[in-house]
């Protein structure tokens, strides 16, 4: 038996309370709640969304393939990673030890 309590997604206090949130809501609910808890909050936001892709503040996630780009955008301080696009997610990690092997 659990004490756990199913919480409300668009509350911006409890969110806050957490150190990464990962989010497969959909692009809808990262325009809208984002920018309102990033005004009081510095944790980590990992999105399946693709609305953050292209921003500059945002690093994509497809590891292996870029690993070390992701590790390094921690230690630089991004707090803001993205799922690439699907096909291209699939292609890539197909591809990726072919391009590493050069």
């Amino acid at each position: 038996e659990s004490d756990a309590v199913l919480g409300n997604a668009k509350d911006v206090d409890d969110l806050k309370q957490c150190d990464v949130i990962i989010s497969c809501q959909g692009g809808d609910y990262t325009k809208e709640i984002l920018p309102n808890l990033r005004a009081v909050w510095d944790g980590y936001w990992i999105d399946a969304a693709s609305t953050k892709r292209m921003d500059s503040d945002t690093v994509i996630c497809l590891d292996p393939v870029n690993r070390d780009v992701m590790i390094n955008a921690i230690k630089n301080g991004t707090k803001t990673f993205a799922g690439g696009n699907c096909t291209v997610s699939l292609m890539l990690m197909a591809l990726g030890g072919l391009f590493k092997a050069g």
